[in-house]
């Protein structure tokens, strides 16, 4: 997971940045293939939203970028991955022990970190741990499990200075604009039997 997470950190730095959240944006569904559900995201005022799903993850971005194609401002990144290193198979956050959640906690954070965390549970019944790096540079996360799959939204800035509390704000505000929408059961081609 760890390694994960630093590899995702790492591809992302090459994309866009976000706004602060608008609260009656207009939203974009994103159709999954290796998930339980597909997801309706905000689209972020000044940003332009891009998705993949490579291997069973899902990339959101929320991109905001000078003439220039170059990414200015703090980023935010959503990803949602249905991973065995979830502890919860199939179930929410929201199901979570305490000690399950310790140990979601100690699974994201490196070894040689310095990150804190807390836990919200938010109106519509999504429980959110959010962590914070204080290390080599300042980033933010917020995290839930919703049906077995890892959901991430991070921000950092560009530049790696340090995050503000705004920031961390606008990932759990991101965070409780996603609605996860059940897919529909595909349709049957059988013929009725004679």
């Amino acid at each position: 997971m760890k390694k994960f997470i630093a590899l995702l950190m790492a591809a992302m730095m090459l994309l866009g940045c976000a706004s602060a959240l608008a609260e009656d944006a207009a939203t974009t569904l994103i159709g999954t293939t290796g998930l339980p559900f597909n997801v309706e995201v905000p689209e972020v005022e000044g940003t332009t939203v891009s998705y993949e799903e490579y291997e069973g993850t899902v990339y959101v971005t929320f991109g905001q970028y000078d003439e220039n194609g170059i990414v200015n401002g703090p980023t935010y990144f959503l990803t949602m991955s249905a991973s065995d290193e979830t502890l919860l198979d199939g179930a929410n956050l929201s199901d979570a022990t305490d000690e399950q959640i310790e140990e979601l906690f100690q699974a994201i954070a490196t070894e040689d970190g310095d990150y804190t965390y807390k836990v919200r549970d938010l109106d519509d019944g999504i429980r959110i741990l959010y962590i914070v790096d204080n290390t080599l540079f300042d980033a933010a996360q917020v995290v839930t499990i919703k049906d077995g799959v890892f959901v991430n939204v991070q921000t950092w800035n560009v530049d790696f200075s340090p995050i503000t509390d705004e920031m961390v704000e606008n990932c759990i505000k991101l965070m409780d604009a996603l609605k996860f929408v059940e897919k529909e059961a595909p349709a049957t081609t059988d013929a009725p039997a004679a």
